[in-house]
């Protein structure tokens, strides 16, 4: 165990990783049964929760009313626009390591 970070492709498909007959209720009530317990792990904080809207609000009302900052459009299954790593490096973030994405299976 460490506090290293590390990344780490996940398929988020339930249906293809659990099957068609999967019951998707139940990580409903997963969640639900786990915030009656008191286990509150899987939820943000009230506080949290304001920050977020915070920092948040001010940008959406500006694209709401045009002034946005502008899109970079990107190939898809890229790790983004060059824009987005300019900006890391230009605030001391060095990428050492590549990143290929890999396309899901299409679901039969």
């Amino acid at each position: 165990l460490g506090r290293g970070v590390g990344l780490k492709e996940l398929d988020l498909c339930v249906s293809k990783r659990e099957g068609p007959e999967a019951d998707f209720a139940s990580a409903y009530e997963s969640l639900l049964l786990e915030a009656v317990r008191g286990k509150l792990s899987s939820f943000i904080r009230k506080d949290e929760l304001a920050a977020s809207w915070d920092v948040f609000t001010p940008l959406l009302e500006a694209v709401d009313a045009g002034q946005g900052p502008a899109l970079v459009p990107y190939e898809k299954g890229s790790r983004g626009p060059a824009e987005a790593d300019a900006l890391l490096f230009k605030h001391g973030y060095h990428r050492t390591y590549g990143y290929e994405y890999h396309q899901p299976a299409p679901l039969e």
